[in-house]
């Protein structure tokens, strides 16, 4: 009944790995593209956004004892990956942020479920 009864951080807890995945794809993504674009130059972005998917990726692995936390976590990365990869990045923060609220709406389960 426990699987149950945190439903919602599991499916968030999922939901935030696949938008860590993503997050890191349009960070390769976009190097890739701005390094033609660039002939060879690249972005400094990179290492930005390659951190903010292991941010995703924490938040997202956390969801289930610290359900605040983890929500607050995966939105800055979801925000971040705007400023990261532009237009591009509208994907991962709305993977995110549904992920995001998901753990945010289920915390307080818990701990009226121990009451």
């Amino acid at each position: 009944m426990a699987l149950l009864r945190d439903a919602f951080r599991v499916i968030g807890m999922a939901v935030g790995i696949v938008g860590a995945l993503l997050a890191f794809i349009v960070t390769i993504i976009h190097f890739i593209f701005k390094a033609i674009v660039s002939n060879g130059l690249g972005t400094g972005h990179t290492p930005t956004g390659i951190a903010l998917s292991i941010l995703a990726l924490i938040g997202a692995l956390i969801a289930l004892p610290f359900p605040l936390v983890s929500g607050v976590l995966m939105l800055i990365a979801g925000i971040g990956m705007f400023f990261v990869a532009g237009g591009l990045g509208a994907l991962p923060f709305f993977v995110l942020a549904i992920a995001a609220l998901l753990v945010f709406l289920d915390r307080n389960r818990r701990v009226a479920a121990r009451v």
